[in-house]
């Protein structure tokens, strides 16, 4: 069965050990899903890494999975990850470090043991508005009332939001993937956190997987420690992202729109053909005019985009009218 034009249901679900043993590895209905959106992922690196590639591993039941060693809450289970290589393009941490550079929009991708390249697709939208959530108001923090939350980011937005919300949870986890906090965040925002009782702060960790209950909603959050290996699944009903933003700026490419290394639109800046100057909002092509969280530099606001907008309006005027 072909999921996408060079993937097909059958190789995610091949497996050497399930074959040997009598395993029944055939996915059921929702799987087969997850499976249909992984396959779309990998067509996306497929086209970045310009080679076929080969999965390793694909779907497991879950005792395909047991008999493996594998995590009891690996994205494999649910049919949203793969170990893939691709010989013809390098070794598994070249194609990593390709991938990597993409900007494309997978939850987790691991260059494992120099053996293979591990991906998954992300179950973050399924979710979003049922448990998890870009920023942190007073309305999200009425659902937070003594209740465990998790933050991820190590940015001063996501210590603010760790800091308000340890006045309503019972406790704050915040999960950063770094060493620690002080290459990111303000020294108050740091010490505010240290001095809470309410926020447990895990650092070099990673969120591994979601979970959700019959009504669709966050249920469950795992996640990883990456120096020691160690696991945690939690009862936990919402999750905080603080973690930056990736432009959607892919469709701009070939337009002669320059862009920053990643990828938010570049204005201001003079012609370097002819030395020219641009306005502030204006992009490398003459009227052409980019405002909002896409523009390089900007505040990463709402006022500030609604400003930027308004801003915009006149100088298109003013551009139509020379």
């Amino acid at each position: 069965m072909k999921l996408t034009p060079h993937f097909s249901l059958e190789e995610f679900c091949a497996s050497e050990t399930a074959l040997r043993e009598g395993i029944d590895n055939t996915p059921p209905p929702e799987v087969v899903a997850n499976l249909a959106r992984l396959a779309k992922l990998l067509e996306k690196v497929r086209v970045v890494l310009k080679r076929p590639m080969r999965i390793t591993s694909g779907y497991r039941c879950a005792a395909l999975n047991a008999r493996i060693g594998g995590s009891k809450t690996s994205a494999h289970l649910d049919g949203r990850a793969a170990d893939f290589i691709c010989p013809d393009f390098g070794t598994p941490y070249a194609v990593a470090k390709k991938i990597a550079a993409a900007r494309l929009g997978y939850d987790q991708m691991i260059h494992e043991y120099g053996r293979w390249v591990h991906i998954a697709v992300p179950r973050l939208n399924e979710f979003e508005g049922r448990g998890v959530w870009y920023w942190a108001s007073a309305l999200e923090a009425k659902m937070c009332v003594q209740s465990e939350v998790v933050i991820v980011g190590g940015g001063n937005s996501a210590g603010q939001a760790a800091v308000f919300l340890s006045q309503y949870a019972s406790k704050v986890h915040m999960i950063v993937r770094g060493p620690g906090l002080a290459a990111s965040m303000s020294r108050y925002l740091i010490d505010r956190i240290a001095a809470s009782p309410g926020i447990d702060l895990h650092v070099n960790t990673e969120l591994t997987r979601l979970d959700g209950d019959a009504n669709a909603r966050l249920a469950k959050v795992s996640w990883r420690n990456t120096r020691t290996g160690d696991e945690i699944t939690s009862p936990m009903r919402n999750l905080f992202l603080f973690v930056g933003a990736d432009p959607e700026t892919r469709w701009l490419e070939g337009s002669g729109v320059a862009l920053d290394r990643q990828g938010f639109v570049i204005t201001g800046r003079a012609d370097e053909r002819d030395g020219t100057a641009r306005g502030s909002l204006e992009t490398s092509v003459r009227g052409i005019f980019a405002v909002g969280d896409v523009r390089s530099g900007s505040v990463k606001r709402v006022g500030g985009a609604i400003g930027e907008g308004a801003a915009a309006v006149a100088l298109i005027h003013q551009h139509l009218s020379t």
